[in-house]
């Protein structure tokens, strides 16, 4: 090959390396993405996160990740995952501190979406790629976003009982383990991230809203999952004197019935149970008070579409991205009562809402210890959800994975920055190396142009 070609082919590469379209960022798989999709989510997240800031400033606080490949049944699993601890007393005191595996500082949470072709066209139709499914594919986005926070909870009886059963249970393991370790009677592992099916919450992280009928029978309907007022308790966007009181239903023996997702919008069912009844106060009692008490309501996020080098997306999957881009600002205004606003703009240049406007520095360490360390809650392979499987009614769920991990003792991989991803500095430098390469790009073809005009 001539010498003077090489730099133009370089010139060419590097730029088709990543894209924005519109505000989509368009990412060839380096090599190392999307052959990671079946293993752990973390290490697709975190590969993906290079990717993209190898390209992209150090400004998001959230990134969701699509890519136009299309994916299976075990491999197209949405997954949440957070990448700080958003908050004490949230039942996630020690979740281990990752931004060096995900190349940013400020990043909080990293969101697998799957493919965008197994998405409806409308973001408010039901996403069908999940058998028995039954939330729409925004509230699917706002649901993998609410692992930030949710569900990891416990509260306390009037007996001082510590109790679990306001999450779904999977069940699987016997009961025993470290004293302190235990609710319900049961390992706190065997209760999943997703609120159980019989507590009464309207929540995108399941749960149904159940009214009482009188002598022990409940009506179940789920019209309009959305952040309920707890959930919005945990997620700093409001005060526990605004939540209002809490009951779940006692149906007997712990069953996997309630790892069940919601009812479908416009169905219900009659249950029985014996109703039990708490306060977020009984969740203080047993989590701690959350701290900070307060969360900066405006967020932003990125959305990256990542692709094989050799099948780009079409115009119609970008744009099918970009409505759920869209459609999730307003969703999630909606879904917190107003509370809180997103700015999915890839120069983080929206102004948010009314009643939460783009102002504020960001919340980088949010209630995070210096000598905080991962517990037997928490591992570096676990999941933190996972939406694949049937759990239909009078079904075997298929078995949740849980943030069960290694014990106390085993301390966490620590990875620097190099050697996480090699993408770029994070040291707040606003030129990243593909910036450097364009320049260097444009500089050599402008000497060219002007050395064959002489």
């Amino acid at each position: 090959m001539r010498p003077w070609l090489v730099l133009p082919i370089f010139c060419w590469a590097t730029a088709a390396r990543a894209a924005d379209v519109g505000e989509i960022a368009v990412i060839a798989d380096p090599g190392n993405v999307l052959s990671a999709i079946s293993i752990p989510t973390s290490t697709y997240l975190e590969r993906a996160a290079c990717a993209f800031y190898a390209d992209h400033q150090d400004r998001y606080d959230a990134i969701f990740v699509y890519t136009n490949r299309t994916l299976n049944a075990f491999n197209r699993n949405q997954q949440g995952w957070p990448v700080k601890r958003a908050a004490l007393g949230l039942g996630r005191d020690l979740w281990p501190e990752r931004s060096e595996r995900f190349c940013s500082p400020r990043l909080r949470h990293a969101v697998k979406m799957g493919d965008i072709g197994s998405f409806p066209d409308d973001p408010d139709a039901r996403y069908t790629a999940v058998p028995t499914f039954t939330l729409t594919g925004v509230q699917l986005m706002a649901h993998e976003l609410g692992h930030q926070w949710m569900a990891a909870i416990s509260f306390l009886d009037g007996s001082g009982r510590r109790r679990c059963l306001l999450r779904g249970y999977t069940g699987g393991e016997e009961p025993g383990g470290p004293i302190g370790n235990e609710c319900d009677g049961q390992p706190l592992s065997s209760f999943n991230l997703h609120w159980s099916y019989f507590f009464s919450t309207g929540s995108v992280m399941y749960g149904n809203e159940l009214r009482d009928l009188g002598g022990g029978r409940f009506e179940v309907s789920s019209p309009n999952p959305k952040f309920s007022p707890l959930d919005q308790y945990l997620m700093g966007l409001r005060a526990p004197e605004e939540v209002p009181p809490l009951f779940l239903l006692e149906t007997g023996a712990l069953s996997p019935e309630s790892t069940e997702f919601p009812l479908p919008a416009g169905q219900t069912e009659i249950i029985e149970g014996e109703r039990l009844d708490f306060t977020v106060a009984d969740i203080i009692r047993a989590e701690g008070p959350r701290d900070p008490p307060r969360d900066h309501c405006h967020w932003k996020a990125a959305f990256v579409l990542i692709h094989d080098p050799d099948q780009p997306p079409t115009a119609a999957e970008i744009a099918r991205v970009d409505r759920y881009r869209q459609r999730f600002e307003s969703f999630y205004a909606e879904a917190t009562d107003r509370r809180g606003s997103f700015d999915t703009t890839l120069k983080g240049s929206g102004i948010g809402t009314p009643e939460c406007p783009a102002v504020g520095p960001p919340i980088l360490d949010a209630g995070i210890r210096p000598d905080a360390s991962p517990d037997a809650t928490t591992s570096d392979d676990a999941e933190v959800d996972d939406d694949r499987g049937s759990t239909d009614r009078g079904s075997n769920p298929a078995p949740s994975v849980d943030d069960a991990g290694p014990p106390a003792q085993q301390e966490p991989k620590v990875l620097g920055l190099e050697d996480a991803c090699a993408c770029r500095d994070t040291g707040g430098a606003n030129a990243t190396p593909g910036s450097f390469a364009l320049l260097a790009c444009g500089l050599w073809i402008h000497r060219r142009r002007s050395s064959t005009r002489r």
